[in-house]
Order: C-alpha cells, then sequence, then structure tokens
C-alpha cells in the first residue's frame, strides 16, 4: 500500500524517477529510457533489500532538498552529491534511516555526473508499457511523465518489511570511482566503410572531450573530427542501443544512451562495451575519454564476470543485510 515518504522542497537539477527501462516495444520506436547508471541503480536497490528492479530517483549534478513525511531507510549510490540529513553529511553506498520532519538535501557533485536515491520498499510511480521509468520527450511514467517539482509528494511502492541494519554498505574496494579521464573499451561498429584510415587512427589514439550538449539521449564528443570516406555521411536507418558510437557529419562522436532513439542515420563507428557504460553515464562536461578496442569475444567475457560479481554481492546482501 502507497504512502507519504517526501516532499519536494526543491526539485535539483534534473531529478527522475527510473528503473532499468522498457524495453518490450523498441520495435515499435519508443525509447527504453531508465537508469543511465545501472550499477549504481541496481546497488542502491540491492543494499535496501529491494527488488534491483524498483523505482528510485536519479539525481543529476544538484540534487534536491526532500522532507521526510515518514520514517523509512534510504541509500545513495553514483555521483558523491555529498548528502546530509539535517545538515550532518551521511555518505553514500551504505543504508541509511531518515526520521519524519528531518531533510534530506544535497550539494553539487565534485566529480561523477548522476546519483541514486532508493528508499526500502522502493518509490511508488506510474507504471506504463512495462516500465516505471521517465521518459520526458514522451511525457510518460514516473512522476507525472516529467522532472520532479516543488511541493510534489513521493510515495512508497510496497511496504517497509523488517529494519534493516544502519550503515550497512559496501566496501571501499567495491565502490567505483569516477575520473576526469577514463579508457572506454569498445568494439569496432558495422560501418567501418564509411570512415578514413586516418579516422580509425584518430578514434584510437586521440582523446575526446565530454561536450555541454550532452543529455540522457547521448552524451557528445568534441575533438579530432571522424572523416567520413568519400563524404558519405547517411546511411539508410538501422538499429541502435545503448553504447552505440553514431558519427554525424559534424566528424564529432555521439555515444547513445538510455533515451535514445531506436533507429538511426549516421555511420557507426563503434559501441561501448556494456561493463563500461557506467563509466560513461558519471562522464561530465569536460571529462575526457580514451577509446580502446576490444574483440565480441572478451567483451562478452567482461561481461559475464560482470553478472557473476553481481550474484555474488546479491548473496553478500542477502546474508548479511
Amino acid at each position: 500500500m502507497e504512502s507519504a515518504l517526501f516532499t519536494v522542497e526543491k526539485p535539483g537539477l534534473l531529478t527522475t524517477l527510473q528503473d532499468r527501462g522498457r524495453y518490450q516495444f523498441l520495435r515499435d520506436g519508443m525509447s527504453p529510457s531508465g537508469a543511465i547508471d545501472f550499477f549504481a541503480f541496481q546497488m542502491a536497490n540491492l543494499l535496501l533489500g529491494n527488488e534491483k528492479n524498483a523505482p528510485a530517483l536519479e539525481l543529476t549534478i544538484v540534487g534536491p532538498i526532500l522532507k521526510a513525511l515518514a520514517t523509512c531507510q534510504i541509500c545513495i549510490t553514483g555521483a558523491d552529491l555529498e548528502a546530509k540529513i539535517d545538515g550532518k553529511g551521511i555518505g553514500c553506498w551504505k543504508v541509511v534511516t531518515i526520521k519524519k520532519g528531518q531533510r534530506l538535501t544535497f550539494s553539487v557533485a565534485k566529480k561523477g555526473m548522476r546519483a541514486y536515491l532508493a528508499v526500502r520498499g522502493g518509490f511508488a510511480a506510474n507504471y506504463l508499457f512495462g516500465s516505471y521509468s521517465t521518459y520526458l520527450r514522451a511525457n510518460i511514467g514516473g512522476y507525472d511523465g516529467r522532472t520532479l517539482e516543488r511541493d510534489d509528494i513521493l510515495h512508497r511502492l510496497k511496504g517497509e518489511r523488517e529494519t534493516l541494519r544502519n550503515g550497512f554498505g559496501l566496501g571501499r574496494d567495491v565502490i567505483p570511482t569516477y575520473h576526469n579521464t577514463e579508457k572506454i573499451r569498445v568494439m569496432l561498429g558495422p560501418d567501418q566503410a564509411y570512415f578514413t584510415e586516418e579516422a580509425f587512427f584518430d578514434f584510437i589514439s586521440k582523446p575526446f572531450t565530454v561536450s555541454n550538449q550532452s543529455d540522457r539521449m547521448g552524451v557528445r564528443l568534441e575533438g579530432a573530427p571522424l572523416s567520413h570516406r568519400n563524404g558519405k555521411t547517411d546511411i539508410l536507418s538501422e538499429a541502435v542501443t545503448f553504447g552505440t558510437i553514431q558519427v554525424p557529419a559534424s566528424g564529432k562522436p555521439i555515444i547513445l544512451m538510455a533515451d535514445r532513439q531506436t533507429t538511426g542515420g549516421y555511420p557507426r563507428i563503434g559501441h561501448v562495451i556494456s561493463v563500461d557504460l557506467p563509466k560513461v553515464a558519471q562522464a561530465r562536461p569536460g571529462d575526457r575519454f580514451f577509446f580502446e578496442v576490444v574483440s565480441v569475444e572478451e567483451a562478452q567475457q567482461l561481461w559475464k564476470e560482470y553478472r557473476q560479481f553481481m550474484k555474488m554481492l546479491e548473496c553478500f546482501v542477502k546474508r548479511h543485510g
């Protein structure tokens, strides 16, 4: 049964309710949306004993101010937005109790781009087309299909069960760190014939900087323009997915993210491997990328290792939480 948990006193820069997204309607042209940093999102839920896909808040750069309407347990992961309860720092990647009447505040992220705030039982959200995720361009899901606004009331999705151990969380060796310069591993894309040899050399040897024009749809990069062979900059629309790297006529790569379109007409020079997508999700304007090419087999093995790691963490949480 839903219960009121928080009232929004300030909404933050871009605060939305997300789960892992809606993938059943890609063939119909609907963007999946969902949490961009799926590792941080899932860990916030796992540490609270929630289902991994329970709706949580995605906070971007500047977090909200929330007043608790009921005592509940929360977990904050991802970028460190210096969360505080009534002015006292509480840290991240661990279970914390906030009492009725207290205020949860955030500052500006110094490193990283997005944080996730989960609550025991999950946040209530609009369920549409198989997902709770907010898709801003279509105004569906989440909180009435939009970002949070002042005076919104956030509710719990499911009744809170037994209280968890306060302070239970991840060890330092497991918590990701976010750097201004990252090595991003990629597989080469299917449209190699559309690029010159110089373009491939620049792609794997020169740095790219995250543009201010980046958003939930795509991370736009600045750097050495990647030249197209014979000036061909368009292709027949083909399928794209999370991590596809398109190169439009400008020669400036775009890494497609959660709110991406489902097909695209720009040549695809590469694809970010799944395990490195959280790094891209946490990149902020001015951060730099270096790309490293790996094989499909290497990418698959790394993903298997990631899934095994997540299963181990899930077992650990169930045993010790």
